[in-house]
């Protein structure tokens, strides 16, 4: 009898253990139904294939450089970074061109605008300074009787004619030294005469100015006002001493009001150089204030030659201008305590006339 378990073939190293699970394979070699696998998944959805392993370990992230250079070669190539890198690499120097330029026209900008601000904010400083500046007054003013209060002089005029008492009082006096002459000037005074002649008679004036614009003087006139003839009764005199200074300018007043021009001394000499006295001539000189420019100073005497005995007030009046333009005029009419300006005529024939002669008084009559 032959032996059926010989023709039994060896089990599949595979799959051999199908035999063995209880299930009875078919006469012609086909599995049961039974044999069908069953799926893993109640939704059935196939499982997601992982990325192959690399050989040298787990691969690093890209950069965030790395992603935006190939997004920029992907744009720039419309292909694969690798084979698109010429037009790149012209891409990103483009890129780059732009991005300078950029900042170029924002720095530009910036400086434009703080420069424009810088501007407007000198202009308005400017417009302020010149608004306070052309608040101040034009100039400052001081016009005052030249000589000091105690200098004595060497000529006075008394608006009265001397009582006998006071012929005497003057005939005591000497009139010969400075004391003599202070003594005289007290007496005088006391009288309410005044000093008379040359310097005696002349005016100081001090200009100054605070503003920052420059202010020019260009001319100065005066006229006498308020004349009364006959006003000066008594005329003193002595022969030398006293003041003697020249001043700066003069004026040639009229009693009919006038205007006088500015005019100053000049020396005269002939051709031998020999000299031949004083010389009357025109003042050019403008006087500059405002700025820089240091106060300006002048005496000034107003003269009344030609009309004897004759008291006047007189007012002076100044053309000026501001920084070159229009032409403007300040006028004065008394000095800083605020009496009237005063201008005397010389001895008359109806005034008494005392001269101090060899020491002593004595009244001359013409």
């Amino acid at each position: 009898m032959t032996n059926l378990g010989a023709l039994t073939p060896p089990p599949d190293e595979s799959g051999g253990q199908n035999a063995a699970s209880g299930n009875n394979a078919s006469p012609d070699g086909a599995s049961s139904a039974n044999t069908s696998p069953t799926p893993s998944s109640t939704n059935n959805t196939a499982a997601t294939p992982s990325p192959p392993a690399s050989a040298n370990g787990p691969t690093a992230p890209a950069s965030p450089s790395q992603g935006l250079i190939g997004k920029v070669l992907e744009v720039a190539s419309g292909q694969d970074p690798a084979r698109g890198r010429k037009n790149a690499v012209i891409t990103i120097a483009i890129l780059i061109v732009i991005g300078i330029l950029a900042a170029g026209v924002i720095f530009y900008v910036e400086y434009y605008l703080e420069d424009t601000k810088s501007q407007e904010v000198a202009e308005r400083d400017d417009r302020n300074a010149d608004k306070i500046d052309d608040a101040k007054k034009p100039f400052d003013w001081k016009l005052n009787e030249y000589p000091e209060e105690d200098e004595p002089g060497n000529a006075w005029v008394i608006d009265r004619k001397l009582t006998p008492a006071e012929q005497k009082e003057l005939k005591s006096l000497g009139a010969t030294t400075t004391a003599d002459r202070s003594a005289v000037w007290k007496f005088v005074k006391r009288l309410g005469g005044w000093r008379f002649g040359r310097a005696a008679a002349a005016y100081k004036l001090q200009l100054t100015s605070e503003k920052t614009k420059p202010v020019t003087i260009t001319q100065m006139s005066a006229r006498a006002v308020n004349c009364k003839s006959d006003a000066i009764k008594t005329f003193l005199t002595l022969g030398d001493g006293g003041i003697e200074n020249w001043d700066d300018v003069h004026f040639n007043l009229t009693t009919d009001g006038a205007p006088a021009t500015t005019r100053a001394w000049k020396e005269k000499f002939d051709e031998n150089g020999e000299h031949l006295g004083m010389e009357d001539i025109p003042y050019q000189k403008v006087v500059s204030l405002g700025g820089t420019q240091s106060p300006g100073f002048l005496s000034m005497t107003p003269m009344l030659d030609q009309a004897p005995d004759t008291l006047c007030e007189w007012t002076l009046s100044l053309k000026y201008n501001i920084n070159s333009g229009k032409d403007q005029t300040v006028t004065i009419t008394e000095d800083e305590a605020g009496i009237p300006l005063r201008a005397t005529g010389k001895p008359g024939e109806k005034s008494d006339n005392w001269q101090g002669i060899n020491g002593t008084w004595t009244p001359n009559t013409f």
